[in-house]
């Protein structure tokens, strides 16, 4: 019976993490973790000849963590891969989906009309100009809630 699993056959111990990416046991490997595993599409850029290390970031063309096609992988310094990923004022990556600062008056005008005008939860004051996750408005603000909670 033929392949059809485009991916490489390793004749390695595969498994798929929780975040979506495929860890591969090859311990002997240049970019193997310290248990031993390395990163399915760090190691098939690697051993494709692009030019990576422990700086660099391989991205996928597709977004899809688990298709690994040598096709799909790019080579790309830290700062370059994270505005591909800013689309439009939001960052999707492994931990979650995030909004990237308050960005151009347009964009804090949407905001604030979909959010609401957001203040301290100690002083009261405007804190729309601060993070999105942000509650208080300082350090000070956030010793005192802390204070309060802790009478």
């Amino acid at each position: 019976m033929a392949r059809t699993d485009p991916r490489p056959n390793y004749g390695a111990k595969r498994r798929v993490r929780t975040d979506g990416y495929v860890d591969i046991w090859n311990p002997s490997h240049p970019m193997a973790r310290a248990d031993g595993y390395v990163l399915e599409h760090r190691k098939i850029a690697y051993d494709g000849g692009l030019a990576i290390n422990e700086t660099r970031h391989v991205h996928h063309l597709n977004r899809a963590r688990d298709d690994n096609a040598f096709v799909n992988l790019v080579v790309l310094d830290p700062i370059t891969h994270a505005e591909l990923h800013a689309n439009d004022g939001v960052i999707i990556n492994q931990y979650g989906t995030w909004l990237t600062g308050t960005g151009s008056d347009r964009r804090r005008r949407a905001l604030k009309a979909a959010r609401g005008d957001r203040h301290c939860e100690v002083c009261g004051k405007d804190i729309n100009e601060l993070r999105l996750d942000a509650t208080v408005c300082g350090n000070n603000c956030r010793v005192l809630r802390w204070k309060r909670a802790h009478r």
